[in-house]
């Protein structure tokens, strides 16, 4: 049987779940997923939610920063091809 609780990893108040072990739970039955998850179909009872909510933290979900439109801009002229471009026109002056 799948135990949950050897699958997770708490880091950083996130649990991380690898997808191997999220296909596993795919090819089970429901009852054994629930089984393995520690809930049923009516839901967590509230003194475990909260003891989860302790373990666990808030289920949020964060998100990085999008980059600069300058910085994209100067990761594009990291290529190889460009500096040897810029050689070439610096030689040809």
């Amino acid at each position: 049987m799948l135990k949950l609780e050897n699958q997770k990893e708490k880091q950083n108040g996130r649990i991380n779940t690898s997808l191997s072990k999220l296909s596993e739970f795919a090819k089970m039955d429901k009852e054994e997923v629930l089984k393995a998850l520690g809930t049923s179909m009516e839901g967590l009872s509230e003194a475990e939610a909260k003891r989860r909510l302790e373990i666990y933290g808030i289920n949020e979900v964060i998100y990085e920063k999008p980059p600069t439109w300058y910085s994209i801009l100067i990761k594009s002229y990291n290529n190889p091809f460009v500096y040897i471009l810029l050689f070439l026109a610096v030689v040809s002056l």
